[in-house]
């Protein structure tokens, strides 16, 4: 069953200090930090680059992303959470 992918923007955030958030950083000339089989796509919220692909939206909570792009710090707001 085929399933319809919706994108959101991650919002775009100072890095948080040391020791109090997971930063996820992508491997260069790799494609997005997590793929999996869900139905949201986060693009950065500064440069519009995919780096959540086809996601659980529960699967990252509380993650830090860094665009491989960019280099913008990215979180999901927490209202995308109260789904």
């Amino acid at each position: 069953m085929q399933h319809t992918v919706r994108y959101a923007h991650m919002r775009v955030i100072s890095k948080p200090p040391d020791r109090t958030r997971p930063i996820l950083a992508p491997t260069p000339n790799v494609g997005p930090v997590i793929k999996g089989n869900g139905n949201m796509t986060y693009l950065c919220g500064e440069c519009e680059t995919s780096v959540l692909e086809t996601v659980e939206y529960k699967q990252v909570r509380d993650l830090v992303i860094k665009c491989k792009k960019c280099g913008s710090y990215l979180d999901i707001p927490p209202s995308h959470h109260a789904r």
